[in-house]
Order: C-alpha cells, then structure tokens, then sequence
C-alpha cells in the first residue's frame, strides 16, 4: 500500500455546492467518508462497487450444511451401510437453493454498468 508522504503531486477540482452534495450523497451510500480516497478510485477506475454480500454469506452457510450433511451420511453410509432418503432430500433441496441464489446474484451483477 502506498504511503500517503510518496503522493506528492495534488489536483484541484472545482464544484458546484449542489456537485459537492452529490459527491457526499455517492459517498455515504458507498459508506465511506475518505474524500481524497474517493476521488481517487472514482478518477482512475471509474466506479466504485458496493455490493451487498448477503447473497454470498447465505450461500456459505447452506455449503457449510451440505458439507455436515455429505460428513453425516458417509458415517452412516460406513457404518451401517445404509443411507436415508430424507437425508439426501434435505441436501438436494440445499443445494437447489444455492443455485437459485447464484442466479439471482449473476442476474443482478448482470445489470451493472
């Protein structure tokens, strides 16, 4: 990371108090209050991504299940050589929610600009 002394070089960029808000409003909606920062991301790459992850966290935890569950039936499976058709049903079922989230998460990152 480069430290802020090796940044030697400044910009000054003129605006308006309605631009100034505005620049704010982007800010606190990408919950950050780092102005020079800001400037700096928006100016080289053009964008910012603030994505809500709470797709990807649910996503994680049904893979943790599924894993406990595939743990649980391969004991079973070992142990007494049979498996449970609920058990295989939960994980399906599991799994088919994944994928529906995976599309919903690739149809909105579909519609970014």
């Amino acid at each position: 990371m480069e430290r802020n002394s090796s940044k030697k070089t400044g910009i000054l960029v003129r605006v308006t108090p309605d631009q100034l808000d505005m620049i704010h409003k982007r800010m606190r909606e990408l919950h950050t209050d780092n102005r020079e920062s800001y400037m700096r991301k928006m100016a080289i790459d053009g964008y910012i991504l603030d994505m809500d992850d709470s797709a990807l966290r649910e996503m994680s935890r049904y893979l943790r299940s599924i894993s406990n569950n595939f743990n649980q039936i391969a004991k079973m499976a070992n142990s007494t050589g049979r498996v449970y058709d609920t058990d295989l049903q939960d994980m399906a079922r599991k799994l088919n929610g994944i994928w529906d989230m995976q599309k919903q998460l690739m149809d909105k990152l579909s519609q970014i600009k």
